[in-house]
């Protein structure tokens, strides 16, 4: 079973929220509360993150409320996760489909100022498009961990000044706008090697 960490566990209670809300209006599954939706659908969806590897492509088909789909993406965000939902007979979008469908509106991420040193809070800017004040900023190491930065600052739509404290390792940088919608850089773009210490003789 995936243990989750703070930042996830914040990003599932927000998820699990506004999805119920949103259901309250649109119908688009049948639960009554907060434990219900945890319970039936979150932890549903927990097992089948152990047969995905961090960088596999995944297409979720009728996704309707965003179960597994988004708990794939809020879980495993080295992935690339794709939600479709199909179309009402008249050719309309169903609710579903007008739920999950948002990719015209996310960030991207271009590049990092400066290489950073290991263990060291240090300030850098990133650079990428679509950036909306003030969204979160996140590090991903190639082994999955995530790191979230210390303070953001939002400088326009294609700047952001993050300081973040990594160890050693390669890192993608991921952005999500206070909208939900958010990107990661398609490579990894920080990389952080320790020093050697130098030896006393």
């Amino acid at each position: 079973m995936h243990e989750k960490n703070k930042a996830e566990a914040e990003k599932l209670e927000k998820f699990v929220n506004e999805a119920l809300a949103f259901n309250k209006k649109h119908n688009i599954f049948v639960r009554e509360s907060i434990k219900e939706v945890y319970e039936k659908d979150v932890d549903d969806c927990l097992p089948v993150l152990q047969k995905i590897n961090n960088s596999d492509k995944i297409l979720d088909l009728g996704s309707g409320g965003g179960f597994p789909g988004i708990i794939i993406a809020i879980l495993k965000p080295m992935c690339e996760i794709h939600l479709l939902q199909v179309l009402a007979s008249n050719g309309a979008s169903t609710n579903q489909l007008s739920w999950v469908d948002a990719v015209e509106a996310k960030p991207t991420v271009a590049d990092v100022s400066q290489t950073i040193a290991p263990a060291t809070a240090t300030t850098i800017n990133i650079t990428g498009t679509g950036f909306i004040s003030i969204p979160q900023v996140e590090f991903i190491k190639t082994d999955g961990s995530v790191v979230v930065a210390n303070t953001i600052s939002f400088t326009n739509a294609t700047t952001l000044s993050v300081n973040v404290t990594l160890a050693s390792g390669n890192y993608y940088v991921r952005v999500e706008n206070p909208d939900g919608n958010a990107g990661r850089s398609t490579n990894n773009i920080l990389t952080l090697v320790h020093s050697p210490s130098p030896r006393c003789h």
